[in-house]
């Protein structure tokens, strides 16, 4: 009851029929901006689960195996749009808006998850879900070949620039970005919105790993990763809003 109240109850926000029809909404507008393989996609998997949709008191495992494969399709619609829109010169903004959304996104998960202490059974489970949540598993598994550790998850998720989901890898990719952005004047120094990143790539790449993992006694926080991630957080809004400000409200610096 619950599977089938998340995928159709009207009246439920966040439902994924809500979800699938926003997104139809929106690759009908940008469809000339697409590449046909991704149209196909799409069309597929509309028509799938419009089909999906129509069934009456459909059996759990048909909607759990239907489920299953609309994940698969929009893994894959994500993937071909990655790959085509953001080469385009007039994508750049959204590339940026984007790397920024998976920053803040992922600074949240590691502030909930990775701050606090857990006895160890509890450890595992809760860095097995995030690292699953964040589509990394097989690559920390390929990368440390064994069990998952508080210490190795900071590294990988935080610290580890040759990863390229890892916080400082969109950090970095936003430093590369920012300057391909038309200036106004005074192209020689930071623009106020490259400040904010250039610190916080520079605070990031500064970090210790032993600093970032160290629980003081008697403490359940990990008050040096904790005190960073709130402190890039507040970098990345910051450049968000000097953004904001310069390309959507005709802001001259």
């Amino acid at each position: 009851e619950e599977i089938a109240s998340v995928s159709f109850n009207s009246r439920r926000v966040g439902r994924s029929a809500q979800i699938i029809t926003m997104l139809s909404n929106t690759n009908t507008y940008a469809k000339n901006l697409l590449p046909l393989e991704a149209s196909r996609i799409y069309d597929r998997l509309g028509l799938e689960w419009n089909q999906f949709c129509r069934e009456e008191n459909p059996h759990p495992r048909y909607m759990i195996h239907n489920l299953d494969k609309l994940l698969m399709q929009l893994m894959a619609y994500k993937e071909l749009i990655q790959e085509s829109l953001f080469t385009d010169q007039g994508s750049l903004l959204y590339e940026i808006g984007a790397r920024i959304e998976r920053s803040q996104l992922l600074i949240s998960k590691a502030r909930s998850l990775l701050t606090p202490a857990y006895d160890g059974i509890s450890e595992y489970e809760v860095l097995e879900t995030l690292l699953s949540t964040c589509e990394s598993l097989n690559a920390y598994r390929a990368r440390y070949r064994s069990t998952y550790v508080m210490r190795n998850v900071i590294e990988f998720l935080v610290l580890d620039i040759n990863f390229p989901k890892s916080l400082i890898s969109e950090i970095e990719g936003l430093m590369k970005l920012l300057p391909q952005l038309p200036k106004f004047k005074n192209a020689t120094y930071l623009t106020r919105y490259e400040e904010p990143i250039f610190e916080a790539f520079s605070m990031i790449r500064l970090s210790k790993l032993d600093d970032l993992c160290a629980l003081e006694e008697e403490e359940y926080i990990r008050s040096g990763l904790d005190s960073l991630l709130s402190q890039l957080s507040s970098r990345l809004l910051l450049a968000s809003g000097e953004l904001s400000k310069t390309y959507f409200a005709h802001y001259d610096e």
